[in-house]
């Protein structure tokens, strides 16, 4: 027994030794289809990348020069990348039964994709760099649970994927010219969606893309749960007629430098939320909006977040929902928080650079919420302390003269400090104490010279 486990000991050492690439070993990402697959491998000075170790395959060009009877070479391939540089796809692709995941790079203008069905198995499809995509036959890829096309400027049509049912996951990024989200069947399984048709990065000094996507087939996902949109343009009222089943509603503009396209989208309502009783996060950010206003007393929201909201001045729609777990609000310029009642329960309120703040007296009199902190109000005026229901706060204000903060814990104040720079600067504050004397409260005013 003891020689037995000294020699698998040693083997175990003489595979490693010799089994393993070394860390110089080279494997090529793309190689053209002629070199598949005795394509060369450079060696480690031990020689150890042998053929016990198959390098992972890149993109696969196939061009007028390849030998296209490799083609079906790529059959036991489970994961492919392919750059078909060719006016039409070559006929040997077919019955490709073990493939999963497909990319296809650099697909020429109109080209058929009905060639697709060959891959019988494919639950992964990614498109990249492709001009028109036409189809003679209907898809008909049963397993095909994701779907990314992507950077592709002068696509303007998905119709080739309309029929597919299987689908759970659809991205479509930098489609520029993109017109309309796909007019799925209705009995899709469509549960996430990722909608980013700008090209590029998003430019912050330079027109939007006067192309305005029309999303309206959105409501032909009747099993969606997830809805991710970056620099959609021209929406000015939340969908109403969305999956029953929505979760998270995300939409991201970028903000831009030059004010004279500073907006893409000027929202005048988002009462229709009230309509997604699942609704966990929503998140808004670089939109116009002046009010998030409605009746939304049966939402129970993990997370709510405003970022970058232009005009915005009414919030009172918050606080009617009936649950929050945490709110985070930055750079928007509203002077007060009020509302008519604050039945919502909220765990964690964060108010951060919003420097035009004047009065939180409603917010701070909401019974229901755990934790609150205010961050940035150069203007903020704070009510006396009896009136305050929120059991832990961290508030602070400052600006060029100087700054408070105050901090509460279990309903008892664990800290305040005011701190004034430099000679007469006092006059920068009205400061106004209570009877009692037991607190300061402050709001920063123009200085004024005697």
């Amino acid at each position: 027994m003891k020689a037995f486990s000294i020699f698998l000991f040693c083997l175990f050492i003489s595979f490693q030794t010799t089994a393993q690439p070394g860390p110089d070993v080279i494997f090529p990402t793309n190689l053209h289809l002629n070199d598949y697959p005795n394509f060369s491998r450079k060696l480690d000075e031990n020689g150890v990348a042998t053929d016990l170790h198959l390098s992972l395959l890149g993109v696969i060009t196939i061009d007028s020069s390849a030998d296209l009877s490799i083609i079906p070479q790529l059959k036991q391939k489970k994961h492919l990348s392919l750059k078909i540089d060719m006016a039409e796809i070559p006929a040997e692709f077919v019955d490709f039964e073990h493939t999963e995941s497909l990319e296809l790079i650099d697909l020429k203008d109109s080209t058929n994709i009905s060639f697709l069905n060959a891959f019988k198995k494919l639950k992964g499809l990614t498109i990249k760099h492709c001009g028109e995509l036409l189809f003679s036959d209907a898809l008909k890829l049963d397993s095909l649970l994701r779907l990314d096309v992507s950077s592709s400027q002068n696509l303007t049509s998905l119709q080739a994927f309309e029929s597919l049912s299987s689908l759970e996951y659809i991205s479509l990024r930098n489609l520029p010219q993109l017109k309309r989200f796909p007019a799925f069947d209705f009995d899709n399984k469509i549960r996430k969606v990722y909608i980013y048709p700008e090209a590029g990065n998003g430019c912050t000094n330079c027109p939007p893309n006067p192309n305005q996507l029309d999303i309206s087939t959105l409501s032909h996902l009747r099993n969606l749960e997830e809805l991710d949109m970056f620099n959609v343009c021209g929406i000015t009222k939340i969908p109403g007629d969305l999956s029953p089943k929505l979760k998270v509603f995300r939409w991201h503009n970028t903000f831009r430098a030059n004010k004279q396209y500073a907006l893409r989208s000027q929202l005048e309502d988002v009462s229709n939320f009230n309509q997604y009783k699942q609704l966990e996060v929503i998140e808004l950010s670089g939109l116009g909006l002046h009010a998030f206003k409605g009746n939304f007393g049966e939402l129970n929201l993990k997370r709510l977040r405003l970022s970058s909201i232009v005009g915005l001045e009414d919030l009172s729609g918050i606080f009617t929902m009936e649950s929050i777990g945490e709110v985070f609000i930055e750079y928007c310029n509203f002077k007060v928080i009020q509302g008519d009642q604050c039945p919502v329960k909220i765990k964690n309120m964060e108010i951060q650079l919003c420097s035009s703040i004047e009065n939180i007296d409603f917010l701070l009199a909401c019974e229901n919420i755990t934790s609150l902190r205010v961050g940035g109000g150069r203007k903020l005026m704070l009510p006396k302390q009896e009136t305050w229901r929120i059991p832990n706060l961290l508030l602070f204000g400052h600006g060029e003269s100087g700054e408070f903060v105050v901090k509460m814990k279990e309903g008892e104040i664990a800290q305040q400090k005011i701190s004034l720079i430099g000679a007469g600067l006092l006059r920068q504050f009205n400061i106004i104490i209570d009877e009692q004397r037991e607190f300061v409260y402050l709001k920063m005013i123009e200085a004024k010279h005697e």
